[in-house]
């Protein structure tokens, strides 16, 4: 906030995005906050451990600004930091989140549930679909989450949507279910979505891919293999198909000789969409390839595994 004080907002967002980048490159996968630690006091490359409290620290604090709002969140920090409770005293993390519900009226505890008692950070593998209806053009996005070492993550998003006469609208809302759709009316054209343009919510991974057809029952219309997320990546990451009628699904991983390196999935699946993790701790780095079959669909995609 000095930076935003002495520089602007941009120069702030800047050191907020290098410290984001940091984390997600160097993330050990445990949360900030410990109740064990005020009994057993953990390694100091753990208690103090940069990656986890320092730079998540100051994004997991951004993302309290951005879902709470500029007015409300630094109301929040002159209650807290002129409390002559806490003034001169050691405060705790729950000081904090009482203050927090107690200034703007509402239970935030969720968010710290969810980014400082908790581990790690959503991986969005979003999708959304344009239909031309009558009148106007119809737009449903659907927020998926498919992280495996974490729980879900209830945020406020984002979505710029671009038409075709080159405006853009930008609409916020509360995405507090995993694969939760929302269905949008315009009366022009839009041509593209864009999920989190403003990059607030900066620890996540996230694609958010366009689908041809889905029927209205939320089955996909179509079979279809999503590029991988992350990639490249280390050590995991996760695969994400379409498939609109029950088959037998094929996924296997191969390397750059063609070698079957693993069967992902091998068994009849009912018609859906499908997140399967991909651990690759035991591989070395390098390219890999993975491909799908089902029924007479065959597609083969590339990853990258970056140590």
């Amino acid at each position: 906030m000095w930076y935003e004080y002495t520089n602007g907002y941009a120069r702030y967002k800047q050191e907020i995005n290098s410290q984001a980048n940091y984390f997600l490159s160097s993330n050990p996968g445990w949360a900030i906050y410990n109740p064990e630690w005020a009994e057993v006091t953990p390694p100091i490359g753990t208690l103090y451990n940069y990656a986890i409290i320092y730079t998540k620290g100051s994004c997991v604090l951004h993302m309290l600004r951005y879902t709470l709002g500029d007015s409300l969140f630094f109301q929040v920090l002159k209650s807290y930091a002129t409390d002559e409770q806490l003034m001169y005293k050691n405060a705790f993390t729950s000081d904090l989140v009482s203050k927090v519900n107690e200034v703007t009226g509402s239970d935030y505890s969720w968010f710290f549930d969810e980014w400082v008692y908790g581990p790690n950070f959503p991986y969005y593998h979003n999708t959304f679909l344009i239909t031309e209806t009558t009148p106007g053009w119809n737009v449903k996005f659907k927020a998926i989450q498919v992280q495996t070492n974490a729980g879900f993550f209830k945020m406020p998003i984002e979505l710029q949507i671009d038409f075709s006469d080159g405006s853009d609208t930008l609409l916020t809302f509360m995405n507090d279910v995993n694969n939760q759709s929302f269905d949008f009316e315009f009366d022009k054209e839009p041509v593209d979505v864009q999920f989190d343009p403003n990059d607030n919510i900066v620890i996540k991974w996230a694609s958010t891919n366009p689908v041809s057809v889905e029927l209205s029952d939320g089955v996909p219309g179509e079979f279809n293999l999503y590029q991988n997320y992350p990639n490249p990546f280390n050590p995991a990451t996760t695969i994400s198909y379409n498939i609109p009628v029950r088959t037998n699904v094929i996924l296997k991983v191969y390397d750059v000789m063609g070698a079957e390196v693993k069967t992902l999935v091998n068994k009849e699946q009912p018609a859906g969409t499908y997140n399967v993790n991909f651990d690759a701790t035991d591989l070395t780095s390098g390219v890999y390839f993975y491909k799908l079959h089902a029924r007479s669909y065959v597609k083969t995609m590339k990853m990258i595994l970056l140590r």
